[in-house]
């Protein structure tokens, strides 16, 4: 089965996921450590989740000097990229986001929010942390508490948001800082 064309679109920063997720060495029973072991759990879990729900995945991972792995691949329904020497898994992303004729049809899944996700919501993107995704698909942990430095810095709902989820203009205001002439004041 096939998703459909108008299907969600995930494109999921591979080893920022493993890393951050679960499924890397010391983090419980789904990987006895090894990186190909981890992959293939994540992977099989994408699996599952892509039977379930028809969505589409493509799973970008940094190849850096390997040439072990093929440059892509597609299995039970997930597509793997595998980038070549020189290009990150967040350059890969990047490119692919900026191709797409609707990028607010694509969701960038990855906790790296000063490479990646920064840029991917400037060029239209949604995007999701990796524990609301593992959450969304069946396989989230529940938080241990703070993951981030929290800024006390409310949005318009109320609602608290993390210092890495600040945008300039956010800081601004944090810090109430006003441009006058060629210097800052505040």
């Amino acid at each position: 089965m096939t998703p459909a064309k108008g299907s969600p679109h995930y494109i999921i920063d591979g080893y920022n996921v493993i890393l951050n997720g679960g499924y890397s060495s010391g983090q419980g029973h789904r990987s006895d450590g090894s990186v190909a072991d981890s992959r293939y759990h994540f992977l099989r879990s994408l699996s599952n989740y892509v039977r379930k729900k028809r969505v589409r995945i493509t799973v970008v991972w940094d190849g850096g000097s390997s040439t072990a792995y093929p440059r892509s691949e597609t299995h039970d329904g997930v597509q793997s990229i595998y980038t070549p020497p020189g290009l990150s898994a967040d350059e890969q992303i990047v490119r692919m986001v900026e191709k797409k004729p609707n990028p607010r049809a694509v969701t960038v899944v990855s906790n790296d929010r000063r490479h990646i996700v920064a840029v991917v919501r400037n060029l239209g993107s949604q995007t999701m942390g990796v524990e609301q995704f593992l959450s969304l698909i069946g396989n989230g942990r529940k938080s241990s508490g703070g993951t981030g430095c929290k800024s006390g810095h409310a949005d318009a709902s109320g609602e608290k948001k993390e210092a890495n989820d600040l945008s300039v203009e956010d800081w601004l205001k944090l810090f109430q800082v006003r441009r006058t002439g060629n210097r800052n004041e505040t």
